[in-house]
């Protein structure tokens, strides 16, 4: 007999060979039995337990503990079941016309975003003097495609990238 030294006891033990033990179809993998007369074995899904009992000739001690591990085990073994919970969330509401904010509410939106996408002076061609923001010399032809109260976005006349210049240095 050998001292259990977790609990303090002394219970005899058996030592068996490795056991072969399938945990999913065309799998199998060596489980080491423990030195216990009695050994529990769970399957990979955690849902099917079963206790093994020693084998060539346990003790009666032996015996009696399979006996009471195995009334342990049909008491307290249940299948893994998760339940989902439908409907934790309220039903989507739709909303009524009545509650949905006016168009103009969209309009002042849009003239606090800074340039007005369609202002009157669109599509106009000007005249650019310098660089548009009072620097180099010259002027050059430009399109007008985006406003603001100080600047305009332009497109340089046969060119394909967009700058912004103050309007200030702009000739219609």
């Amino acid at each position: 007999a050998l001292v259990d030294e977790a609990f303090g006891t002394s219970a005899p033990r058996t030592t068996t060979a490795a056991t072969t033990t399938t945990s999913a179809p065309g799998q199998s993998e060596m489980m080491s039995e423990t030195a216990f007369p009695t050994t529990l074995v769970m399957c990979a899904d955690d849902t099917e337990m079963s206790v093994l009992p020693a084998q060539d000739g346990a003790a009666s001690a032996g015996e009696a503990a399979a006996e009471a591990a195995q009334d342990a085990l049909e008491a307290y073994a249940r299948p893994l079941v998760r339940w989902r919970v439908w409907g934790k969330r309220p039903a989507a509401e739709v909303c009524d016309p009545s509650e949905r904010p006016p168009k103009r509410a969209l309009r002042d939106l849009r003239a606090a975003l800074g340039h007005s996408l369609s202002p009157p002076e669109r599509g106009r061609e000007v005249q650019v003097t310098g660089d548009g923001w009072g620097g180099g010399s010259g002027t050059y032809g430009a399109i007008v495609t985006e406003a603001d109260d100080l600047t305009f976005t332009v497109i340089r006349t046969g060119g394909w990238e967009e700058t912004h210049v103050l309007r200030e240095h702009c000739i219609f």
